[in-house]
């Protein structure tokens, strides 16, 4: 395996590689559970010394990005992201705090007719306004968001101004909503055609599917979440008390 990566001078040699593989692995050049190249071809491929290379290969497998079989080799992998339900918080503030960023493409925002969601929302008409984002974390596209509010809900907050970096629970609180508390229910789903190509996941591979009311002091419902996250790479964390 000849050089074939020309590391920069004034950045560190091992965080080049680093990121290198990391690159490989998420753009599916090194498949998730396949070995990567061996530690000799590696050496080779980046021009470095074996030390520096095992430096970049041991802080990758402790952030879960490869691990290892002795005897066998060095695998791709991907860390899980995983939501902690024991809060309840919106995907930028909690990969906020885990050092990961999110984005979102707006895909469809406006009003829909949707009576399922209004005796959710306890409205008495039939039209409820609908935001549509798939949600990128670490630039990878990790699950669509169908979000659904109260017509004047969403005017007051100024849902129609939101952009790819806006929290949406930040903008509820600024328009004086408290969120409370919410209630989660969570089923396993099949990737259909068009979520599999807004994934970039096969299709009938499987997704979670999470539907969220949130309410607010007074426990009135203030908005209704429904996710299709792509399950490879999303976990739930649920702390439960006895008493």
């Amino acid at each position: 395996m000849k050089p074939r990566v020309l590391l920069k001078k004034g950045v560190s040699a091992y965080y080049q590689i680093k990121e290198d593989i990391i690159s490989r692995i998420n753009s599916g050049e090194w498949p998730v559970g396949e070995r990567i190249p061996s530690e000799s071809e590696l050496v080779g491929f980046y021009g470095v010394s074996r030390m520096t290379l095992r430096k970049a290969l041991d802080e990758l497998a402790v952030e879960e990005m490869v691990y290892k079989e002795r005897g066998v080799g060095t695998f791709a992998a991907r860390r899980q992201i995983v939501r902690n339900q024991e809060h309840l918080s919106g995907l930028s503030e909690e990969m906020a705090s885990q050092g990961r960023s999110v984005r979102s493409v707006i895909l469809a925002r406006g009003p829909v007719d949707s009576p399922s969601i209004c005796r959710d929302l306890r409205i008495s008409n039939s039209m409820v306004y609908h935001l549509q984002r798939l949600r990128y974390v670490n630039d990878e596209a990790l699950l669509l968001d169908d979000t659904y509010l109260a017509p004047e809900t969403a005017r007051e907050a100024g849902v129609d101004q939101i952009d790819e970096e806006s929290s949406l629970f930040r903008l509820l609180e600024a328009s004086g909503q408290a969120l409370l508390y919410g209630e989660k229910e969570v089923h396993a789903v099949l990737a259909s055609d068009k979520l599999a190509r807004l994934l970039s996941y096969a299709e009938g591979n499987p997704l979670f599917y999470v539907k969220t009311v949130v309410y607010n002091q007074r426990g009135a419902p203030v908005m209704v979440s429904e996710l299709h996250v792509r399950a490879d790479r999303y976990s739930i964390k649920i702390s439960a008390k006895r008493h």
